[in-house]
């Protein structure tokens, strides 16, 4: 069995990006798009695997999804991108039991230069489970990990909180004798304005998940609206004090060693708990000259972009530069808004290292972006 440096677990879903420009009322009043609609690869948890996996890092996969229709359309991307998925979280949706089942999918109604609102049917996501989870641990699928990325755990309906709470203890027994395993979250949370995009459930019931799982982290990065719905405050306008008290006050709440916070172009704050001090770095702007796509999947380029840097220094937790990691977060990030979705990274085929990708994508940031101003 295949043990990845890296391991993701949580979503996978196909995004069927709709420009919301291009829709309008036609006959009987229905819908009509008048403009392609894009699909791409999507959910936390395979968009993060997928550029992790395009900037050269050994990358696995736990995510369910089928074996046909557009789940081989998500297995051909994780194979360009050299990301191995477990065996055991392919579903064969063709059996009788499941023939009306179908891989993870969700419509984004997209619009340049503000947030897009989503909808979702969770289908073969809400078949990952703990069952599974410690399937793939018992054969070794983790063992050689250094990250474990969880990707949306509070909304996935078969992932409950408890039981994962002990998967993660079962993993730390098992790898307390080689270094141990670094375990990062990040979430898309149900906010009480409705923006949901995983399931309907409560965002009490995501709180609480949220509160459950949080021990046993070592890392967790939120976009700042996420953090202020689990805190229970108002977004906090950005370039003012408030942004730093909250992600603060978070940090002082939850005990997390590192909590990071983005603010989208306003860019991206870190939290060290243990230390008391907090790291940041203004973001970037996109040039006139390279219009912005679209602003879905951001995070998950996001996150892929900070584990990047974690693998290419490769130090101890204690010893990690991480002003460098949330440069490089934001780096990756500004490169996703050129197109549809996180996995459409146009890393060079060329580019065999982590470091060679890490070089071509600070190149890249300086052709089509310039830093903003400091958060």
């Amino acid at each position: 069995m295949t043990s990845p440096e890296v391991v993701c677990v949580g979503n996978a879903n196909v995004d069927l990006f709709i420009p919301h420009d291009s829709m309008r009322l036609g006959h009987r009043e229905r819908m009509v798009v008048n403009a392609p609609i894009a699909f791409r690869p999507g959910g936390n948890a395979l968009a993060t695997a997928t550029v992790l996996g395009k900037c050269h890092v050994s990358c696995g996969l736990c995510s369910c999804i089928g074996v046909r229709g557009s789940g081989q359309m998500l297995q051909s991307e994780l194979d360009e991108a050299n990301v191995v998925l477990h065996p055991g979280m392919k579903i064969d949706t063709s059996s009788e039991e499941l023939k009306d089942e179908h891989t993870g999918l969700t419509f984004v109604n997209c619009n340049s230069g503000s947030k897009p609102s989503f909808v979702t049917y969770s289908g073969t996501n809400a078949m990952l489970n703990v069952d599974k989870l410690d399937m793939a641990l018992h054969e070794g699928f983790f063992d050689n990990a250094k990250v474990l990325f969880l990707g949306s755990f509070g909304v996935l309906p078969g992932l409950d909180a408890q039981e994962l709470v002990g998967f993660l203890h079962r993993l730390r027994e098992r790898r307390k004798g080689d270094g141990g395993v670094f375990v990062m979250a990040g979430t898309n949370l149900i906010t009480d304005s409705g923006q949901s995009t995983e399931s309907i459930v409560s965002s009490e019931y995501v709180r609480e998940s949220f509160r459950s799982v949080s021990s046993e982290l070592d890392c967790f990065i939120g976009n700042v609206a996420e953090i202020a719905q689990i805190m229970r405050r108002d977004v906090p306008a950005p370039g003012t004090k408030h942004v730093e008290r909250l992600v603060g006050v978070f940090s002082d709440k939850y005990q997390i060693p590192i909590v990071g916070m983005t603010l989208a172009e306003n860019g991206s704050i870190l939290s060290l708990t243990s230390g008391g001090s907090m790291s940041t770095h203004p973001g970037y702007v996109l040039k006139d000259d390279f219009p912005e796509v679209d602003r879905a999947g951001v995070g998950d380029a996001w996150n892929a972009g900070f584990i990047v840097e974690m693998i290419r220094q490769n130090k101890p937790m204690r010893d990690l530069d991480y002003s460098r990691m949330i440069e490089r977060a934001n780096q990756v990030a500004v490169c996703s808004m050129l197109d549809y979705g996180t996995t459409r990274l146009a890393i060079k085929s060329k580019i065999k290292t982590v470091e060679s990708a890490c070089k071509w994508i600070e190149a890249r940031v300086d052709e089509i972006a310039f830093p903003n101003r400091v958060v």
